[in-house]
């Protein structure tokens, strides 16, 4: 019964929630990127939550201190891991539209990792086609990984009149983080690299990042609702996640 008691709580928690998705290359590293981020919002006075919902993803990777991480243990109880998760100030979810499309239903708002390598750009700019068709959202914020902000110009510029001309929108700039290990090191000490090295590149582009989009107007949903927008959009897929 009192497993029962709080997950009735849960599910009409009305707590506002920013649900961001972050999407690109796996091999940039986004599970660490996403880290990133929320250890930068939660220097910032928030508490993350960050969702692993891409196919054939490794489970048990520690999320930065301090981070809640989740992903789905189960193909047959997406309503019960949802009704789980801890309810957090801003939810980031790890997303490739082109394997699985719907949980990119339950988000408002879109981070694309890309970087300017050309084979980086061609699943960037395939990953915002998928996710227009998806959910009719085409538009995002690009960071760019592993790359000088001199090197990002001409790809940035690429990617906005590709997406202009065939999509219908204009992806906008969020920076650029320089090729820069800190990230990893931290991750495998088990440090929050934003609060060990504040002044490293990398942590120094998160942080300008995440200031960005809270200088922007974010869209918040409350908590309930993002659990009954997210289970909905996997009944309509047919399928629970892998």
């Amino acid at each position: 019964m009192r497993d029962q008691a709080e997950g009735l709580r849960r599910l009409v928690n009305v707590r506002a929630v920013r649900c961001v998705g972050v999407l690109g290359p796996r091999d940039l590293d986004l599970d660490l990127v996403a880290d990133a981020l929320a250890d930068a919002w939660q220097q910032r006075g928030r508490s993350v939550l960050v969702v692993e919902l891409r196919p054939t993803s490794a489970a048990g990777r520690a999320g930065a201190p301090g981070v809640a991480r989740a992903m789905p243990a189960a193909q047959d109880d997406l309503s019960g891991w949802l009704a789980a998760l801890p309810s957090a100030d801003v939810v980031l979810g790890l997303l490739d539209p082109m394997e699985r499309a719907w949980p990119c239903l339950g988000f408002d708002e879109f981070v694309m990792v890309a970087s300017g390598r050309p084979d980086h750009l061609t699943r960037a700019y395939a990953q915002l086609k998928t996710l227009s068709a998806t959910s009719g959202r085409s538009s995002c914020h690009v960071l760019f990984s592993r790359t000088a902000e001199s090197a990002a110009l001409l790809p940035m510029q690429n990617i906005q009149q590709t997406a202009r001309r065939f999509l219908g929108c204009v992806p906008e700039a969020l920076g650029c983080m320089p090729d820069d290990a800190i990230l990893h090191q931290s991750a495998q000490q088990g440090l929050s690299a934003v609060e060990a090295h504040p002044r490293a590149p990398a942590v120094r582009a998160i942080r300008l990042a995440v200031e960005r989009l809270d200088s922007m107007a974010p869209r918040t949903t409350d908590w309930s609702a993002w659990l009954q927008r997210l289970t909905r959009a996997a009944g309509q897929a047919g399928r629970a996640p892998a």
